[in-house]
């Protein structure tokens, strides 16, 4: 697996990176849209890594001995947050997008990382399989539950935050998923759309919504397909 871009409608794909062994994953466009930020097997273990979009090589962030994931920008496109198993449990880490050494953000478990539109808060999931949505001020004190039950199971990772809205997949029941909101001003929740099929069961982050707000993106199961075949004369 590699990296590409495209535009909004698929059209003019262009490859980014080409590794010959392993995957990558999770990539996010910076503010500027002059970078993105993704997840790489190198040397048997998971790094974050940055490459530009115009191409080039690409530039590794993380050291060695431990697994680094799900890189995401800070607000200002100055910082990368990122999961980090290097304390043998799941954190949030972050780092200067140019390198360098990397400051410790979740005690109590951590994984993935939105930062909120004023840099003050950061939003984040526990884990791949763990349910809710949680935040933690980044200049210190208690974290606090922001959405208890949703999303969850294989659908965990499938929320991000734009503006003052968090949006997430309503999946504890799979043949009635749905698209929806909280307000983080009003604790308003909102339900945007029905979905019209079961998204992806990847463990993935699996969503995303534009900056305006006026369009989704997501991963929708294709249903598998079987047929039977007569081979004539077969000798």
């Amino acid at each position: 697996m590699d990296v590409w871009i495209a535009d909004a409608d698929g059209a003019n794909p262009i490859r980014l990176t080409f590794f010959e062994t392993g995957f990558t994953g999770s990539p996010q466009f910076s503010p500027d849209g002059e970078w993105v930020a993704f997840d790489a097997v190198v040397d048997e273990q998971l790094d974050v890594l940055t490459v530009r979009t115009a191409g080039g090589t690409p530039r590794r962030l993380t050291p060695r001995g431990s697994n680094e994931f799900s890189p995401t920008w800070s607000r200002d496109g100055r910082r990368i947050y990122f999961g980090s198993d290097r304390t043998g449990s799941d954190q949030v880490w972050r780092m200067r997008a140019d390198g360098g050494e990397a400051l410790q953000v979740t005690r109590e478990g951590g994984f993935g990382g939105y930062e909120s539109s004023d840099g003050k808060v950061l939003y984040y999931g526990k884990g791949s399989n763990e349910t809710g949505v949680w935040r933690i001020p980044l200049q210190g004190g208690p974290e606090e539950a922001v959405l208890a039950d949703e999303p969850s199971g294989p659908f965990a990772r499938d929320w991000t935050l734009v503006a003052n809205r968090l949006y997430y997949l309503k999946s504890r029941n799979p043949a009635t998923q749905s698209l929806q909101f909280l307000d983080l001003s009003t604790r308003q929740t909102k339900r945007v759309l029905d979905l019209p099929r079961p998204v992806c069961h990847s463990y993935s982050p699996d969503l995303a919504i534009s900056p305006d707000e006026r369009t989704m993106l997501t991963c929708f199961e294709d249903p598998g397909e079987s047929d039977i075949m007569l081979i004539e004369n077969f000798r």
